[in-house]
This record gives C-alpha cells, sequence and structure tokens, in this order.
C-alpha cells in the first residue's frame, strides 16, 4: 500500500485497530507521521526523505528500525519495551535518547554527525556500531555484551575494557586504533581489517575457534595459536615473516598477499582446506606433499 499523505496514515491506522506492526517505505511529500497506534510493537519507517520527527513511540513497541531518513534530527523517548534498535543512513541525527534498560541489541550505520553513544544498558547483547566517523570513545560496554562490531569509525582512539561474557569481535577500518585490551576467555571469533596503527595483537584465548586479520601494514607477527583454532585467515601482511606454530584442531588455513613468507609451519593432520595467493615465497613444491586435502594456490 502507498500512502500520498499523512491523513492516509491516519484512516489506515484507524482503519486497522490492534495494529501490531508497521513497515512505511518510501514516504514522500510530509515530514511527520500521525500518532501511533498503541498496540505496535514493530515500528520500521525506510526511505521518506522528508520526515523530520517522529511522534511518540508506543509503551509496547520492541523494535525500531529506521532506515535512510536524510531529514529525520532525532529519535523521540524510547519506551521501557523496546529490545532493539536500528539506526540506518541517518546523517542529519547527532545524539541518540537515552536507552531502555530492555535493549538487547543495537546498530548504529552510517550516522555521520553522531560524536557520542549514551549509557549502555547492562543487559546488552549485540552493539555493531559501523561507518560513524565522528564517535571518538565509547562508553563502557555491558558485562553481558556478546557481539560487538565496530568498523569504519575514523576518530575512534580505541576501546574500552572487553567484557568477560564477548564471543565475537569484529574490528575493521578504525585508523587511529594503536592498541587493543585484553581478550575475553569466551571469545570464539575475531575478526580484525585495516587497524594500521596495531603493531601487535594481545594474547589470544584458548576459547578461539575463528582468526581473521586483514591489511595490517605494520604486524611483524602473530601470537601463540590456541589449541581451539579451527580457521585461521591472514590477508595482506606485508612484512609478515612467518606463521607460528598451527594447533592440531586447525582444519582451515587462508594466505593472501604475504610476500615475505618463504615457509610454512608443520601442518596439522586435521587441515583439509589450504588456500595461498599472491605468497610468491611460497612455491607449489612446497606444500603438494601436504597429504588429503583441497588445495589451492595461486
Amino acid at each position: 500500500m502507498i500512502f500520498r499523505s499523512k491523513e492516509k496514515i491516519a484512516a489506515y491506522f484507524w482503519e486497522n485497530q490492534g495494529l501490531k506492526h508497521l513497515e512505511l517505505r518510501d514516504c514522500s511529500g510530509f515530514s511527520s507521521l500521525p500518532t501511533l497506534p498503541s498496540s505496535l510493537i514493530s515500528l520500521l519507517v525506510s526511505n521518506c526523505p522528508e520526515i523530520s520527527s517522529l511522534p511518540e513511540l508506543p509503551s509496547a513497541l520492541g523494535y525500531l528500525t529506521v532506515d535512510n531518513c536524510p531529514s529525520l534530527t532525532s529519535l523521540p523517548a524510547l519506551p521501557k519495551s523496546l529490545t532493539k534498535l536500528s539506526v540506518y543512513d541517518c546523517p542529519e541525527i547527532t545524539n541518540l535518547p537515552a536507552l531502555p534498560s530492555s535493549l538487547a541489541d543495537m546498530h548504529v550505520f552510517r550516522c555521520s554527525r553522531i560524536a557520542n553513544l549514551p549509557i549502555l544498558p547492562d543487559f546488552m547483547t549485540d552493539l555493531q556500531i559501523c561507518h560513524c566517523p565522528r564517535i571518538t570513545n565509547l562508553p563502557a560496554l555491558p558485562h553481558s555484551l556478546i557481539n560487538l562490531r565496530v568498523s569504519d569509525c575514523s576518530e575512534l582512539i580505541g576501546l574500552p575494557g572487553l567484557p568477560s561474557s564477548l564471543t565475537t569481535l569484529q574490528l575493521g577500518d578504525c585508523s587511529r586504533f594503536s592498541s587493543l585490551p585484553a581478550l575475553p576467555s569466551a571469545l570464539t571469533s575475531l575478526l580484525i581489517e585495516c587497524c594500521p596503527g596495531i603493531i601487535s595483537l594481545p594474547a589470544l584465548p584458548d576459547s578461539l575457534t575463528y582468526l581473521q586479520v586483514d591489511d595490517w601494514p605494520r604486524l611483524l607477527g602473530l601470537p601463540k595459536l590456541p589449541n581451539s583454532l579451527v580457521s585461521l585467515m591472514v590477508y595482506e601482511f606485508p612484512l609478515l615473516l612467518s606463521l607460528p606454530e598451527l594447533p592440531n584442531s586447525l582444519t582451515e588455513l587462508r594466505l593472501f598477499g604475504c610476500p615475505k613468507i618463504s615457509r610454512l609451519p608443520a601442518l596439522p593432520s586435521s587441515l583439509t582446506e589450504l588456500s595461498i595467493e599472491k605468497c610468491p615465497g611460497l612455491s607449489s613444491s612446497g606444500v603438494m606433499q601436504l597429504g588429503n586435502m583441497n588445495i589451492e594456490i595461486q
């Protein structure tokens, strides 16, 4: 259904008492919305170029997504029931309102004027902040956080202490980072790409199963790999001379753009996938004796 006016939307609300889920997409010609039904539990507002404000949010609302609303300057107060907040491509929003204690997931992508985040609720489990170039610091991370993704935040100078609950950490294109905090003992997946200021990794926890490091021009080596590691991806390391000892748990090893590596460590019998690209120091004759596995060398 296409709404051509605010009045049309209001009429639709009146005709659909008890509405629980609402998606408003590609709305043009009006700058605000009518009063929202009190029954709503999820709301998506997407591609509405002229909307500059949202009405009061229903007290039962659990999910709010605002996407590509370039005239929107702020969000209204968030209800105590909200569990997921997603804000994408809203370049005029400068601040987020206070976050309710119920909020578990928050995604903020491509909001170029946001410089600070509010205090994060104690029971948040998923936080993703991407393409927010004015953010310089993150608030304290909640003790319940499981997944943290931070990328393309060019002014962010580092991370606060990581909670012991964290299992997944993704960092990318954070050019002002110079170091990382200690990694939590529960971490299973670590992906770091294009953080040129970091010259070393902290000790890797025994729980880690996936490690991907990508485009680090100053990194000279990797720390000891844990015995739990299953997948290791190493991409674009111009100064890397060698790999550490590979654990017996490893099943997948991928190397790309590591021109100074001239030999591999002993490969574990568990390895089933080996890919080597743009590593001229590693010839095919040096790896063809590796047994029954899929091998790709370019």
